[in-house]
């Protein structure tokens, strides 16, 4: 290729790319800045059998004859079979049930720890407590295959509502349930919107505080969210840039001279 070519042909890639780049970087910084990022927060897990929240007494215990969990709130009791779930005797309190059982305060609708208190402070943001449960999958042997059917897990959310709520029973307790596979989905912005689930994500965070993270497995989310985010612009932002490098090469590479052949050297007569 002559060097004239080969220079026009970089200086029109070096155009168009830096066009492009203009035009894309901006475009993709902005849609990562404007996205929505809900945040959920679990700041305190209790682990005590018996403790306060709202200055009245929850107590949680665990029973024999059938071997049952029961948590008592506010004069009403909700019971949970132990059956398939792991319990280790050797730890004190609710610590023997972590493996499935985490009982905790969250709250939604802060980006920061700073936005967080002062939500706190202004009574803008109430926090709830909730009891999350891992259960093994329903149909099987709970101590064998329950526990393997990793994506037909159950799981089991008991929200302790405040005094003078009522859940949707008429009680002081509010329950949502959900398998493995179910809750995994409401990580997808997009899935949440289709299903008409927009306020659930609260329930996938709940359950990643109850599943091991060996035994989690799934795409990247912060990613995965930020790749839809920033949409065609990220393509071609590649694009240019790859191709503005090139342009560069073109340009170096019609600036070289090449080996002066024998046939073209001139005579010395």
């Amino acid at each position: 290729m002559k060097p004239s070519r080969m220079r026009t042909i970089g200086i029109a890639l070096l155009v168009l790319c830096t066009i492009g780049m203009a035009v894309s970087i901006p475009t993709m910084a902005m849609r990562l800045d404007d996205r929505e990022f809900p945040v959920v927060w679990f700041y305190e897990q209790f682990r005590a059998p018996e403790f306060e929240y709202l200055d009245e007494s929850v107590e949680i215990a665990t029973l024999e004859d059938p071997e049952r969990l029961e948590i008592r709130w506010r004069g009403e009791v909700l019971t949970q079979s132990l059956e398939g779930v792991k319990v280790d005797p050797r730890l004190p309190d609710l610590m023997q049930h972590e493996d499935w059982l985490r009982v905790m305060l969250m709250a939604e609708g802060a980006q920061s720890t700073d936005e967080l208190a002062a939500g706190f402070e202004s009574g803008e943001i109430e926090p709830r407590l909730i009891a999350a449960m891992r259960l093994p999958a329903e149909g099987y042997e709970p101590e064998s295959w329950g526990l393997v059917r990793r994506r037909d897990w159950r799981y089991r959310f008991i929200e302790l509502l405040p005094p003078g709520e009522q859940g949707t029973t008429g009680g002081a307790f509010e329950e949502f349930t959900g398998s493995y596979r179910e809750l995994d989905q409401l990580a997808d912005p997009a899935h949440r919107a289709e299903v008409g689930r927009e306020g659930d994500l609260w329930m996938y965070h709940a359950m990643l505080q109850v599943t091991p993270p060996t035994l989690y497995r799934a795409k990247n989310k912060p990613i995965e969210s930020a790749m839809q985010a920033m949409s065609w612009t990220w393509p071609v932002a590649g694009a240019s840039i790859l191709g503005f490098v090139l342009g560069c090469m073109f340009v170096g590479m019609s600036r070289v001279s090449g080996p002066v052949l024998e046939a073209d050297a001139p005579n010395d007569i």
